[in-house]
């Protein structure tokens, strides 16, 4: 099942590699599924100025403890990237993380992100 997580956030860069700018989307439960994959959308409103943006995929079973499934990132406005995650899931939930940093500049993205849930037959 897709779940549309992030829809046009807007994020300012940090300046600082060692203390990006971070957000989270919301949360969505796998539910019957037990593996998944993650597309995130990026737009920058300055020419020649993007930012780098990781994307992380996160697990947990209490909504408050969460673990790094996978990562990604890209300095390319527009961009996209997908990404799937191997294996199964043992989270009942998951989320996606995203941290935006440009040394020197503090220019705006603009981010939308879908998480997609299903079963993986062992």
């Amino acid at each position: 099942m897709q779940h549309r997580v992030t829809n046009n956030l807007v994020l300012r860069a940090s300046a600082s590699a060692t203390n990006p700018t971070r957000e989270w989307s919301k949360a969505v439960g796998l539910g019957q599924d037990n593996t998944a994959m993650f597309e995130v959308w990026l737009r920058s409103n300055s020419q020649g100025v993007v930012p780098t943006v990781r994307t992380s995929i996160q697990g947990s079973n209490n909504l408050d403890e969460w673990k790094t499934l996978a990562t990604t990132s890209f300095a390319l406005s527009p961009g996209y990237k997908k990404v799937d995650v191997s294996g199964v899931i043992p989270w009942a939930f998951l989320r996606l993380k995203y941290e935006a940093f440009k040394t020197g500049a503090t220019p705006n993205v603009m981010i939308a992100g879908t998480i997609t849930t299903f079963q993986q037959t062992t």
